[in-house]
């Protein structure tokens, strides 16, 4: 009995005359020992699996479809799974001996792809998509080459876009051959056909498509929505690494370039929201998810004195060649990052301009501003202080997440556009009203800190007009009366009020006799008196017991 023998007792036995009765690629794939010593390029392992004949059997098993377990024995289903996977594993283990036979076999290639053009299941798709993106990786200009002459091959990828692997597919199109962690730049033939395909409008096109879905299946509709914006969010991402090296790609697939495509997500979002009464929030949330990493991302940031120093091709850059790690963090440390160690403010300038993005959501400001007021009534829910009666919900803090970035991330013109709706007033009146959403508390004060310790005057006049002053004392008083001076029993905002009173107050001692153009003179003495009877003493008892005032007082986002 041969099984479970180790492989080269399973070699020798192979070679023997009449061995091959007994010794089948079934027997090679059952031994526990197989992948390992294929990755200690076991010489007569390798010799034998790069056959026409074993080349084949593996991508038999690579692409055939597990039957369910009512159809066949339990068994007999973990078994072909395991030969699934080894298999998959063996094709895109990016060995020469057996990546060189492979991808110069067009029957076996051709074989492998029709698995695309069929009815597709997620563990099929992971297998076959992992032996694409090795081919890619070792092989990537035949590959491309076989890609091309497939004219469906986008197409069809496209029609499983609900199938995680090969939605990744469609971006791993733009990675370039893999070269001991070199920069290497997306070949033409790829990013050409891309936009051959016009990959990101029909990406738009099967996000407003599954939107306007009258199917029931709302759990199948939102993993699809949701596999769209990560692909879509992948490419803006892949577009910013690239040209940080100084390479372009063809703007019907940037998104950044083609933004309205990225708006048609947004208006769909809103369109369904307000045809459900605020009940379906799922394309809305996706779609800003989108546009609010888009205007965020740190990756779009790079070092003006270090800017040459970035764009030099061939130098190791593991961002640009894992995209595993592309995706930056809205929460990333952006206060750390823009200081040297000599605390020398440093100058960044954005990798892709996001001028057009803004322009083309501009249309979409007094809509999303309306959904503040107009969303669908929530459920109370019980948090650690009290029971919250009509609380914001999560479409509302979506929407707070994307002006507050707009806010601070936008241009001069975008800030206009959006004072023109008075954004920052209503912001400010969900800040003073929902006095326990800690979230929405941080990601408005965090805008306000932000406006008031740079130099952007736009939105510096957008913030104070709204009567900041007058409602901070406001709130401060009627938080002290309910809670009997004990800031235990107070709101939870108060630590955010500390830190925008103390915001305003810097501001306007460095605005000099500018305090006047935003605050008359009454209410700037009322302010000082404010700060010196109330806010300077609250800071120093919070000091004195060791508890923060706010612990973001400079959060990333502010």
């Amino acid at each position: 009995m041969l099984f479970g023998a180790p492989v080269d007792a399973l070699l020798d036995a192979l070679e023997k005359e009449g061995g091959e009765e007994e010794v089948t690629l079934e027997t090679f794939l059952d031994e526990g020992e197989l992948l390992g010593e294929l990755r200690a390029l076991n010489k007569r392992l390798l010799e034998y699996l790069s056959t026409d004949e074993s080349l084949g059997g593996l991508v038999s098993y690579a692409t055939a479809r597990v039957p369910a377990p009512a159809d066949v024995e339990e068994a007999d289903v973990d078994t072909r799974r395991k030969y699934a996977v080894i298999a998959s594993e063996i094709l895109s283990s990016q060995i020469p001996e057996i990546s060189n036979r492979f991808v110069v076999a067009d029957h076996l290639l051709e074989k492998l792809f029709l698995v695309f053009e069929d009815e597709l299941e997620l563990f099929v798709a992971s297998n076959v998509c992992r032996i694409v993106v090795a081919l890619l990786r070792e092989h990537n200009i035949p590959t491309l080459m076989f890609i091309r002459g497939r004219k469906s091959f986008v197409s069809t990828l496209l029609g499983h876009m609900s199938l995680a692997p090969t939605a990744d597919l469609i971006v791993r199109l733009l990675d370039g051959p893999e070269n001991d962690n070199v920069i290497q730049p997306p070949r033409r033939e790829a990013t050409d056909l891309l936009a051959r395909e016009n990959v990101l409008n029909r990406l738009a096109d099967i996000f407003v498509e599954t939107v306007n879905s009258k199917s029931g299946d709302e759990e199948a509709k939102t993993l699809l929505l949701s596999t769209v914006s990560e692909v879509i969010l992948a490419c803006a991402l892949r577009t910013i690494e690239l040209g940080k090296v100084f390479i372009q790609i063809p703007g019907v697939i940037n998104p950044y370039n083609n933004s309205k495509s990225i708006t048609r997500m947004v208006t769909a979002g809103l369109k369904d929201l307000k045809l459900s009464n605020g009940k379906r929030n799922s394309a809305l949330v996706f779609a800003l998810n989108v546009v609010i990493e888009m205007l965020s991302t740190e990756t779009n940031r790079v070092a003006v004195q270090s800017e040459k120093l970035a764009g030099k091709i061939g130098k190791p850059l593991t961002s640009v060649v894992n995209m595993s790690q592309m995706r930056s963090s809205l929460w990333g440390d952006r206060r750390a990052q823009e200081t040297t160690d000599d605390s020398t403010p440093q100058q960044f300038k954005p990798v892709v301009s996001t001028a057009n993005l803004e322009k083309e959501l501009s249309v979409c400001f007094e809509e999303l501003r309306a959904v503040l007021n107009q969303c669908a009534p929530q459920k109370s829910v019980q948090n650690a202080a009290c029971v919250v009666h009509e609380p914001l919900g999560s479409t509302r803090l979506k929407v707070v997440e994307f002006f507050t970035i707009c806010m601070k991330e936008g241009s001069e013109m975008t800030v206009l556009a959006l004072d023109d709706v008075e954004v920052a007033e209503c912001l400010l009146d969900l800040f003073f009203q929902y006095k326990w959403n800690n979230m929405l508390h941080h990601l408005v004060t965090s805008a306000v800190v932000h406006a008031l310790e740079s130099d952007q005057e736009a939105a510096q006049a957008a913030w104070l007009k709204g009567d900041v002053i007058g409602r901070i004392i406001s709130k401060w008083n009627e938080e002290s009366q309910n809670s009997d001076g004990n800031q235990h029993e107070a709101g939870g905002h108060l630590g955010h009020l500390i830190v925008l009173a103390s915001t305003v107050e810097k501001f306007l001692e460095k605005s000099g006799d500018r305090r006047q153009v935003f605050f008359n003179l009454d209410e700037l003495k009322a302010f000082d008196a404010f700060c010196s009877q109330e806010l300077r003493p609250a800071m120093d008892i919070q000091r004195q017991v060791r508890m923060p005032l706010f612990y973001a007082f400079h959060h990333p986002l502010s």
